[in-house]
């Protein structure tokens, strides 16, 4: 997607980008634009693109499968950390994994290890582990 010229920008978005450093030759110029946006580099700002839509995807899931209030999702997992959040997911997408294959002691095994700091919420499959 192309960059859209100095003038395209909105004002409050220009003066941002000014108050960083970024004047309207360098924009041209394709300068990384991470910093002003309050972000540390390109690659951090890619891995926390990633990790909201893992969440995301994680909360539409909990919804459609489970019939869980996203709102509710969103509000447990603020409680977490971004690294337990991560590992989370993993935990839960990997059980069912085992699971959906037919493994279900390998699953069961996954969630009675589970940490038990968690939501009850997230100790079940389709009804399978409560």
């Amino acid at each position: 997607m192309a960059r859209k010229s100095w003038n395209q920008l909105s004002a409050s978005y220009r003066q941002r980008l000014e108050r960083a450093g970024i004047t309207p030759e360098q924009h041209a110029r394709g300068t990384g634009l991470q910093q002003a946006r309050g972000h540390v580099s390109a690659q951090h700002e890619q891995k926390q693109g990633r990790y909201r839509r893992s969440v995301d995807r994680f909360v539409r899931k909990q919804e459609r499968v489970y019939g869980k209030d996203p709102e509710d999702v969103r509000d447990e997992l603020s409680n977490l950390s971004q690294s337990e959040t991560e590992s989370l997911i993993r935990q839960q997408e990997t059980m069912e994994r085992q699971y959906d294959k037919g493994y279900f002691q390998r699953a069961t095994r996954g969630w009675e290890a589970r940490d038990a700091d968690l939501p009850d919420w997230m100790y079940w499959y389709h009804g399978t582990f409560s």
